[in-house]
């Protein structure tokens, strides 16, 4: 079992984002490269068609995983956002009946 606090699963989120961003951005300079090497007359042959194939083929792998980083971020933050509300109203109840002040829940630990 993992124990995170909810602005680390946020922290992670974001880098995620970032690192899918990055490799979007790095995927279609790549993408771009292919199609300039596929249309340029000067370099073609088998060495020219063996790596534009693999330029083709990473780029078309690439949308799966990106989908899967993204989907992943969605449902940890979806997680840790059911997590949070759940505390807030479980926290509120308990300073209800206590008659005290609710503390910050942001450094709260929640379970993965």
């Amino acid at each position: 079992m993992v124990v995170i606090n909810y602005e680390q699963v946020e922290e992670s989120c974001n880098e995620l984002h970032q690192l899918a961003k990055n490799m979007k951005e790095l995927v279609d300079k790549i993408n771009n490269t292919s199609k300039k090497l596929s249309s340029n007359e000067s370099w073609n042959g088998m060495a020219a068609n063996y790596y534009i194939s693999k330029m083709d083929r990473l780029c078309k792998n690439f949308d799966e995983m990106f989908a899967e980083i993204e989907n992943s971020i969605l449902y940890m933050a979806k997680c840790s956002g059911g997590y949070q509300e759940i505390d807030k109203v479980v926290m509120n109840e308990i300073c209800t009946n206590l008659n005290i002040q609710s503390p910050n829940l942001s450094n709260s630990k929640i379970f993965f």
